[in-house]
């Protein structure tokens, strides 16, 4: 199957990666701008089995802080704060503040390692009516990927988040929030709950130290880093024995 993914941030690369390894011939375009305000550099624990499917949690490890809890402030006096390993084994018991920059750069690296296509070019979709499809690429995006042939790819994927571009292009609405933008992450939390607000503990240990995080041993085996298929996730039964390690 052919696929082009529009936008290569988080999202747009790992599922880049996860098609590439089933066998698609993935085409993944980047416009190379990168926003000074991206949303998303704290982590939450469910994202540690993908980063584990990906074989990219070392690397994030390598160049990111280990995130042991979360405290949210109402006032001077009104905290309430709770560590991950508090709700284990149903979740992981810790996760990751990254340096967006380099953590989309990484996500990047591995999908065209993986044998993605990356066209840096500012890719543009319009409505398409052959073939039963909806959403399809401008002819200009087209001629700017070699390996689609001057052909419409099978499946369009819009992975560009606030900028809509598939959305835009089938005039579908949206709701905007007080800053003119589609609410994400903890700030339209904080715009519902009244917290004034969030704070992500962060250890002081190195993120490879095994004080940060659990031992290798005390959980699920982890995927070796590369493009091979991937293995069956993890059953709740083995992240149930992942635990912290205490020094």
């Amino acid at each position: 199957m052919r696929i082009a993914i529009v936008g290569a941030g988080p999202s747009g690369s790992a599922l880049a990666i996860l098609l590439a390894r089933q066998g698609a011939q993935v085409t993944l375009f980047d416009d190379g701008r990168r926003p000074e305000l991206l949303v998303g550099e704290s982590l939450v624990p469910a994202v540690i089995p993908i980063l584990q499917r990906l074989g990219l949690e070392e690397e994030t490890a390598s160049f990111s802080r280990v995130k042991p809890g979360v405290s949210f402030i109402w006032s001077p006096t009104d905290r309430f704060s709770f560590s991950f390993a508090r709700f284990a084994p149903g979740v992981f018991p810790y996760a990751f503040n990254i340096p967006r920059p380099g953590f989309d750069d990484a996500m990047l690296a591995r999908a065209v390692a993986c044998g993605v296509e990356r066209v840096v070019a500012h890719a543009r979709l319009e409505p398409a009516t052959d073939n039963g499809r909806e959403l399809g690429l401008a002819p200009e995006t087209v001629a700017a990927a070699p390996t689609l042939g001057g052909r419409q790819p099978d499946l369009v994927v819009d992975a560009t988040g606030r900028a809509r571009l598939g959305a835009r292009a089938l005039n579908i609405g949206a709701h905007l929030g007080p800053r003119k933008s589609t609410p994400a992450g903890a700030g339209a939390f904080r715009c519902r709950s009244g917290c004034r607000s969030v704070s992500y503990w962060a250890a002081t240990t190195p993120p490879d130290s095994a004080r940060a995080r659990p031992s290798a041993s005390s959980g699920p085996s982890r995927p070796t880093p590369g493009c091979r298929r991937s293995p069956p996730a993890a059953s709740a039964s083995r992240r149930s024995r992942r635990t912290p390690t205490t020094s």
